[in-house]
Order: C-alpha cells, then structure tokens, then sequence
C-alpha cells in the first residue's frame, strides 16, 4: 500500500468511530437539552431563580457534548467557540451557587 492509501484508511476509520461517537451522544444532548428548558421555564413561570445556577451547569454540559461532536466532525471554529462557551457557563454556575 502507498502512503496516501494508508491515510485515507485512517481518515476512514476515524469517521468511523467520530460517527459512532455522535450517535451516542445525540441522545445525551437531547436530555440535557430538555432538562435545561423545563428549568428555565420553571424559573420563569414562577420567578424563583435558585434553579439558575443548575441551568447554568447543565447548559455548560450540553455545550461540552455540542463541542466534542463538533471537533469529531472537524468542525474546529465551531468547537473552540463552544467550548469557550463551555468555560463561560461552567464558571458562571460554579460561581453563583
């Protein structure tokens, strides 16, 4: 085999696995995803903000899954943004609680 046969086959098993990766942490996202809003929601019905500094951390943890599928698609702007985010969020929520 020639060396450029030898890196499409990584470049193939890579996907591969980044592929399987995102199938798996789709449903992760989903829920943290569905958590976050029926706690915004609560908070905003009731106007009872204790619960915010839990949003925060749950929405830092689903932009850290949106960032790690987003590095394996080699979308790397996207990621470096989001977890940036990811930072941002978790200090945030860290520090209010």
């Amino acid at each position: 085999m020639d060396v450029a046969a030898v890196r499409r086959d990584k470049i193939n098993t890579a996907a591969t696995v980044g592929q399987d990766i995102t199938q798996k942490l789709h449903p992760v996202k989903f829920k943290m995803e569905k958590r976050m809003k029926t706690g915004s929601s609560y908070s905003f019905i009731t106007k009872e903000h204790r619960i915010m500094p839990y949003i925060h951390l749950l929405l830092g943890g689903m932009f850290l899954v949106w960032g790690i599928n987003e590095f394996q698609e080699y979308r790397k702007v996207m990621a470096a943004f989001l977890l940036l985010t990811v930072g941002i969020g978790l200090y945030v929520g860290i520090y209010t609680i």
